[in-house]
């Protein structure tokens, strides 16, 4: 029941009536009280200021911080509980749940043997390994976590490798801008004793080729030309945020890292750690309506409408009230 019904009273609503609450009502109200003169004063005062500022605090609520995109990879910041799964069944490849490592047995033909194996063709057993995959903790490692308390790290002792992680996320509607981001970190050691306690820094770093990228079609092959790739940039003994934006082509994405240690002559430490990964949706694509679907619009926000309407309403308490004494 209207406030005004309740005070058994007859107030007078002024145009644009659905602007007009029950507190603009009953402002009104006061004026008609049989409450002593002065009292009646105080109430319209306080309530006509109150009213006033409605319109401005309100709205606010509106524009308060709405919580930040859903991320949708699975395990993105490498917290999950270890051990961690064998891939393949085997025990030198361990990733976060949700994760798969990607690599390289063989050196590819782009790569070129470093002087210590002359012109060795047996690159493997020289030059180049398939990396060692596990987590790391902050424990051991803190400088090597970036938030938590473990990150996922893969490295290849005294070779080269090429590799990196990946996930697959379906779900997507096919047209929305999907956004993948990860922190990374690198280390590259060629004489222990000088790379300070539990490797804190890197004393000879040459190209790691870090890099990431995504799949807008869904595929698992990094060397796809699918992929979108970011530029390439370095992270020694430092995490550096590395991200990539593309449009989804199909309704399931999927986002790779990459690195290769590249040098002229052997590195002993030849680590890559991650950590706080995320894939989210900037912009949703074009959702599909069923047939003969009406949309439906919003009421929008009048805080000047409603700033002149609750005025009006203090006015007309006002003149109420001295019209009666």
């Amino acid at each position: 029941m209207p406030l005004s019904n309740l005070l058994r009273i007859d107030v007078f609503n002024p145009p644009n009536l659905e602007w007009a609450s029950d507190a603009q009502i009953f402002a009104r109200s006061i004026a008609v009280l049989k409450f002593p003169f002065d009292f009646r004063v105080v109430l319209v005062v306080v309530l006509c200021v109150v009213m006033a500022a409605l319109p401005f605090m309100t709205p606010s609520l509106a524009y308060a911080e709405a919580p930040g995109p859903t991320n949708l990879l699975v395990d993105g910041d490498f917290e999950a509980p270890a051990p961690w799964p064998w891939q393949d069944g085997i025990g030198e490849v361990q990733v976060g749940p949700g994760w798969r490592a990607w690599y390289l047995d063989a050196a590819p033909d782009y790569v070129k043997p470093p002087v210590n194996c002359g012109d060795s063709k047996v690159g493997y057993h020289c030059y180049w390994m398939r990396p060692e995959f596990r987590d790391n903790v902050a424990a051991s490692f803190a400088n090597r976590v970036h938030s938590g308390v473990r990150s996922q790290k893969y490295f290849s002792f005294g070779r080269m490798h090429e590799a990196g992680l990946y996930q697959r996320v379906g779900g997507i509607q096919p047209g929305s801008t999907v956004r993948f981001s990860i922190y990374i970190q690198a280390w590259m050691c060629h004489d222990i004793d000088k790379c300070g306690m539990n490797g804190i820094r890197s004393d000879a770093p040459s190209d790691m080729h870090l890099r990431v990228g995504i799949d807008p079609y869904g595929g698992d092959n990094p060397f796809s030309p699918n992929v979108v790739w970011a530029p390439e940039k370095e992270a020694f003994d430092q995490w550096v945020e590395f991200a990539v934006e593309t449009e989804a082509r199909a309704d399931t994405v999927t986002v790779f890292t990459h690195s290769r240690p590249d040098w002229p002559w052997a590195r002993v430490e030849n680590d890559v750690y991650l950590d706080d990964a995320s894939l989210v949706v900037v912009q949703p694509g074009p959702a599909t309506k069923p047939s003969g679907q009406a949309a439906i619009a919003k009421p929008a926000s009048h805080p000047q409408r409603s700033l002149a309407c609750a005025w009006r309403s203090c006015g007309d308490a006002w003149a109420k009230l001295f019209r009666r004494n």
